[in-house]
């Protein structure tokens, strides 16, 4: 499957918002994800707080190992979507880039 319906996504969404702790929200995605989902999540926001700053995608490959794709798409949804602005502008969500 390629996408997921408005429904699944909503749902999901609901799932999260209902937690009103950290350590539950924790405990919820090691549950539903692989330890290796988990990291690329996290490299994408991290990649993500790269682009924010002006690194370039051949500094970020550098310093990621993540593939220019990877970096091309998360720059895509940076320019194109919402998410990720949301978190860096509105909610002011900084990531440590030198991990």
């Amino acid at each position: 499957m390629d996408y997921i319906s408005k429904k699944h996504l909503t749902t999901i969404s609901k799932i999260f918002m209902t937690l009103e702790k950290e350590k539950d929200v924790e405990d919820l995605l090691l549950d539903v994800c692989t330890l290796r989902e988990l990291e690329a999540i996290y490299q994408r926001f991290r990649v993500a707080q790269m682009l924010k700053k002006g690194l370039s995608y051949n500094q970020i490959e550098k310093m990621t190992g993540m593939s220019s794709t990877t970096i091309t798409r998360v720059s895509k949804c940076i320019k194109n979507g919402k998410g990720y602005n949301k978190l860096f502008d509105k909610y002011n969500l900084t990531i440590d880039i030198e991990d």
